[in-house]
């Protein structure tokens, strides 16, 4: 059997309802997002898997709108693995608000996140981002 959750709160709703019981949400307002808007809702998703997915296809999609949430995720998000696919994700923004928060996450409290963000800051794109920042100086 299928469980159904609320694009909205993530709380389990009923197949053939149209609002969640718990936050009021109109389902149907959900099918008028677009793609981008569905997978920023995904970052709060509470199956991991399903986050992970929503934080690669962001990245892949380079989505600027996804950086402010990555940010607080970076910081709040106790998961782990998803902190350190959101540094891989952000391996394929070119902002320098990108790089900033790559750089944030070379402190992480986690090693294999730390790991992520220096491998991610050692290549950008193929380019040494010391020989990037050595040719501005």
């Amino acid at each position: 059997m299928l469980t159904w959750f609320c694009p909205n709160c993530w709380e389990s709703i009923p197949e053939d309802g149209s609002r969640c019981p718990s936050c009021g949400y109109r389902l149907s307002e959900y099918a008028s997002l677009s793609y981008d808007e569905k997978l920023l809702l995904g970052l709060s998703h509470r199956i991991r898997e399903n986050r992970l997915a929503a934080v690669s296809i962001l990245g892949e999609r380079r989505v600027e709108r996804a950086l402010p949430i990555f940010e607080h995720l970076l910081e709040n998000d106790p998961d782990v693995y998803v902190v350190r696919e959101i540094v891989r994700a952000l391996y394929r923004f070119q902002s320098e608000y990108a790089t900033r928060l790559r750089v944030k996450a070379t402190g992480h409290r986690a090693k294999m996140v730390r790991q992520a963000a220096r491998a991610a800051l050692h290549y950008d794109d193929g380019q040494n981002l010391e020989g990037r920042a050595e040719a501005r100086q």
